[in-house]
């Protein structure tokens, strides 16, 4: 990760970023689409992590960029429209899992067919098969430890940013990161695939 969440949340936005957000709050079709044009990829990498590949997935990202275009005239500049929109994409892919388990359906996910002809194809499908199988392990942790494991460790919030946004207590907070590492960890452990990949990563440093 790049950039963390907090210098994420210390730089505010640019002017033409505002002007974006108050053009689509005002209901300018071009400026809405431009946004959501921009924002769309995170969100559904966000929503994945979150959502542990659940079918619905796609459904949720749709939702949370929907969200967005509601929520737009909040925006304030406080921060980068990324940083702010990652906020209400998970708390909406939160939201819609909460529910889906309240259906009794639960998080699964489906190998996603996969074919490469060279090498370096390989090696990308190879990433995307380990990125996708630690997001259905990260799909069966409790859904508030799953929370707390996706704002730090994938999106970069610290324990008390982390806090703030979920309004819970920041000793509740570490104690979720603390369980929910302690429960992956025990999944990757179990996992061939990826201590396989993990175990080539050690030896090739």
């Amino acid at each position: 990760m790049a950039k963390t969440a907090k210098n994420r949340k210390r730089k505010p936005a640019p002017a033409e970023d505002l002007e974006l957000a108050r053009a689509a709050a005002e209901g300018d079709g071009q400026a809405r689409y431009a946004l959501i044009k921009r924002l769309m990829g995170r969100i559904r990498s966000i929503v994945f992590y979150v959502a542990g590949g659940h079918a619905d997935a796609e459904d949720w990202a749709q939702q949370a960029a929907v969200e967005i275009l509601l929520s737009i005239k909040s925006f304030r500049g406080e921060s980068t429209l990324e940083a702010w929109a990652e906020r209400i994409t998970v708390r909406t892919a939160m939201r819609e899992i909460k529910r889906a388990r309240k259906r009794d359906n639960p998080l699964t996910s489906e190998p996603i067919p996969l074919k490469a002809d060279r090498a370096d194809d390989e090696a990308r499908l190879e990433k995307r098969r380990i990125s996708t199988r630690a997001a259905d392990l990260v799909g069966l942790l409790k859904p508030k430890h799953r929370e707390a494991i996706v704002l730090h460790l994938v999106l970069g919030y610290t324990s008390a940013e982390i806090s703030e946004m979920t309004e819970t207590h920041v000793e509740t907070v570490r104690y979720r990161l603390k369980a929910g590492r302690k429960h992956l960890r025990a999944l990757i452990e179990e996992d061939p695939m990826l201590l396989d990949w993990l175990g080539r990563r050690e030896v090739s440093r």
